[in-house]
Formats: structure tokens, C-alpha cells, sequence
């Protein structure tokens, strides 16, 4: 049924991080690449089909970085090692990027008080994830004004001063954000938790059944790789 399904997909399973943790556990820690590894990938990627295009895009954009590893592998002569490598993290990644796909920054924050996790680490990635999300904005704004001004990078002095000059710049805005955060928050009489407004998501049935996907990692069954 339609509305079944939209409940299905249309919100960050509750049990998520607890999921994405026993299953990267699982895949990272193995030295062999098992078909029970897939299950879990693909009953996502089968429930959350109409993400698959804005995800594969972020997937491509994170396999820039493993590219480096890889070829670092290969020069070594480790031809196992890397396409191993490359297995492990493509699988954690889409995992991640599916079970996330409808989250914001701050959606978490919710999920760690649900874990009942310690209020200062909850804190610290409460207001690291802001910084991010404002150190974003100012990339965006950037990159709008290089848009605007008709000019695009090059790989010449003048792209390189202006990359390094906005670098710098976002450095002391992060300083200046940082400070400007922590006075707005003594001013507030901040007392070291974080409160979450968003109500908690019933556990549903189909939240077990990905945890279950992501215990039964641990179990090993066909070796592919």
C-alpha cells in the first residue's frame, strides 16, 4: 500500500545508528568480503529506489578520496589489499547514505538521546555538525560569486591565490563563528546538554529487521572476495 510504504521510507529508521555501527564493525573488521555483506545494501537500496540518483552522486564524490588509497595500493603491488579496500568502503558508504537518506545534521540528535549517550559528546557533535552546516553555507555563497563573476577555476596561479585567499578566509569565519556561538550559548545559560524538540520515531518492525541484517553480518557465509 502506498501510505505503508511512504511510513516505510519516508523517515530515518529510529534504530539507524545503531545499525550503521554493528554493520561497519562487521564489514571493516573482516579480512574477506561475504555474501551476507550485500544482504543488508540491498533490501536499502530496493526500499529507498527514488534516492538511488541523489545518493549515487555522493557516492561518486566520496570515492575521489578511496581512489587515492586504491591507487596508493596498487603502485604497492597490493591488488587484493586494494580491491578489498574498495569493496569495504563502497558497502559502508551506501549503507550509511541509505539508512541517512531522508536526515538532516541535527536529525541525530534525537537518536543519541534516545541512546542516552553522555551529554557533553552529544553536545560536541551537536555543535560540530552546526559548524559544518555554516561552513557549507559559506562554500555555497562562494561558489555563487564565482558564478556570478564568470569566472572559473583553472589549474594556474591566479585560481590557486584565490582558492588559498578563500581558504584562509574560512578558517578565521570558523574561528569567529566558534566564538560567537560559545558566548551566544553562555548568554543562554547553556549547561552542558542539548535539548532535542523532535519527537522520537516508534521503533517499527522493519528498524529490527535492519538491525537484525546488520547482526547477521557478523555471521560469515560465501566468501566472494
Amino acid at each position: 500500500h502506498p501510505y505503508i510504504w511512504s511510513i516505510m521510507v519516508d523517515q530515518t529508521p529510529p534504530l539507524a545508528l545503531l545499525t550503521i555501527v554493528l554493520y561497519s564493525f562487521a564489514v571493516a573488521l573482516s579480512g574477506k568480503i561475504y555474501i551476507v555483506f550485500f544482504v543488508l545494501p540491498i533490501c536499502l537500496l530496493i526500499l529507498y529506489r527514488k534516492q538511488i540518483l541523489a545518493i549515487s552522486k555522493k557516492l561518486f564524490a566520496l570515492n575521489i578520496f578511496i581512489a587515492v588509497i586504491i591507487i596508493s595500493l596498487l603502485l604497492a603491488g597490493d591488488t587484493h589489499l586494494a580491491l578489498l579496500t574498495f569493496v569495504r568502503s563502497n558497502l559502508i558508504i551506501i549503507t550509511t547514505l541509505l539508512l541517512f537518506a531522508k536526515a538532516d545534521q541535527f536529525s541525530l540528535l534525537s537518536e543519541l538521546n534516545r541512546y542516552h549517550i553522555p551529554a557533553k559528546i552529544t553536545a560536541i557533535i551537536f555543535f560540530a555538525a552546526k559548524l559544518i552546516y555554516l561552513i557549507g553555507l559559506e562554500l555555497v555563497s562562494f561558489k555563487k560569486t564565482l558564478h556570478i563573476r564568470h569566472f572559473s577555476l583553472r589549474a594556474n596561479l591566479q585560481s590557486y591565490t584565490i582558492i588559498a585567499n578563500f581558504l584562509g578566509l574560512l578558517i578565521i569565519a570558523a574561528f569567529e563563528r566558534a566564538e560567537a556561538l560559545q558566548k551566544t550559548m553562555i548568554l543562554r545559560g547553556f549547561n552542558g546538554k542539548i535539548y532535542s524538540f523532535d519527537e522520537l520515531h516508534t521503533i517499527r518492525a522493519i528498524d529490527y529487521i535492519y538491525l537484525l541484517l546488520a547482526t547477521i553480518a557478523f555471521v560469515h557465509i560465501g566468501v566472494i572476495i
